[in-house]
């Protein structure tokens, strides 16, 4: 059975694998460009594509708590397309090896919680 390649998805209605990474290659360019950027040694174990983010397994390390990080697609593109990247990657690098030693998740773009009364 041929599948329909003017929608490029399967007959379940998925995209297929290069579709994927085609569409996905500006997010996961700036999740690898922030994993270089940490601490010598941290290795990702696993990478999940997600509609709305990628999350990130790290592999455990003696001292570091940090077990995954979920990056939201919008906040990745925001980040590739800001000018000042660089600086922003730096920081987040840091942060990402500041915290990293006693919580088990980090999200990018942080999520902020208002407590209205």
């Amino acid at each position: 059975m041929e599948m329909n390649r003017k929608t490029k998805l399967d007959r379940e209605g998925r995209m297929s694998f290069a579709e994927k990474v085609r569409e996905s290659g500006i997010e996961c360019e700036m999740a690898e460009e922030l994993m270089r950027s940490l601490e010598p040694g941290l290795t990702a174990e696993t990478l999940l594509e997600e509609s709305h983010s990628i999350r990130i397994r790290l592999q455990p390390r003696p001292g570091w708590k940090l077990s995954t990080m979920v990056f939201s697609r919008d906040g990745l593109r925001r980040l590739a397309a800001d000018p000042k990247r660089k600086v922003k990657v730096e920081y987040l690098a840091r942060d990402i090896n500041r915290v990293g030693r006693f919580r088990r998740v980090y999200h990018y773009p942080r999520m902020i919680s208002s407590h209205l009364q």
